[in-house]
């Protein structure tokens, strides 16, 4: 079996992550609609921290590929 690299690991984690933030998002959704708003926003505060680790591991993917390898830059903003 081929072991897996850190682009495909990253991948792996990224994948976990947004799994993730579905749930979250299912648990605020239900909290608030149940009536349960203070379960809702304790809910909404563990979505956030969810999305903020997504993001970050989602910029730190084109550097797994090597990209500035192959002469090409980051966007520019």
């Amino acid at each position: 079996m081929k072991t897996r690299n850190t682009f495909q690991k990253a991948l792996d984690k990224i994948d976990a992550k947004i799994q993730e933030l579905h749930e979250q998002a299912f648990s605020v959704r239900r909290f608030y609609q149940d009536g349960n708003i203070k379960q809702a926003y304790e809910s909404a505060l563990r979505l956030e921290e969810a999305s903020e680790k997504t993001v970050l591991l989602t910029r730190a993917l084109p550097a797994y590929t090597g990209g500035r390898l192959w002469g090409r830059s980051t966007p520019s903003t």
